[in-house]
């Protein structure tokens, strides 16, 4: 299971923080007792982490995961919103930018280098990253 956490690029959430909202989180959504992975990502301009995780529990039940978002994650977003003091979801429009579709560039057509050029500067200009594993990542 991949759960992402996504806060208001003015919020400034140190990384303790980040890990108990989290772990606040999966509580409420059921998955307390699961084994887990928090990554806090700095690719955006916004804070965020990626939890990663499993819906089968050590005794080989599954967690049910139908309507999970609705159920569980929406209300436990809201109490955190509060306890936090966290900038509303609701309501407001993504901040996530449309990506313009890069042109695919065609294999042995002039211009093959002129074209890695342009798709890198525009990834560079689009993304954030810290070191050359995670632009090779993009």
């Amino acid at each position: 299971v991949h759960i992402a956490l996504a806060f208001d690029k003015s919020e400034h959430i140190d990384q303790f923080t980040l890990r108990e909202i989290s772990e606040k989180y999966l509580a409420a959504i059921g998955f307390a007792d699961q084994p887990y992975l928090i990554y806090q990502h700095f690719d955006a301009e916004h804070p965020h982490v990626h939890i990663v995780t499993t819906n089968l529990t050590e005794d080989k039940k599954r967690i049910d995961l139908h309507d999970i978002g609705k159920l569980k994650s929406e209300p436990i977003r809201k109490e955190l919103e509060k306890e936090y003091n966290l900038v509303v979801a609701e309501g407001r429009t993504t901040a996530t930018k449309q990506h313009e579709r890069l042109p695919v560039g065609q294999y042995s057509k002039a211009g093959t280098k002129a074209h890695i050029s342009e798709v890198v500067r525009d990834v560079s200009k689009t993304f954030a990253y810290s070191s050359l594993a995670e632009c090779q990542k993009l």
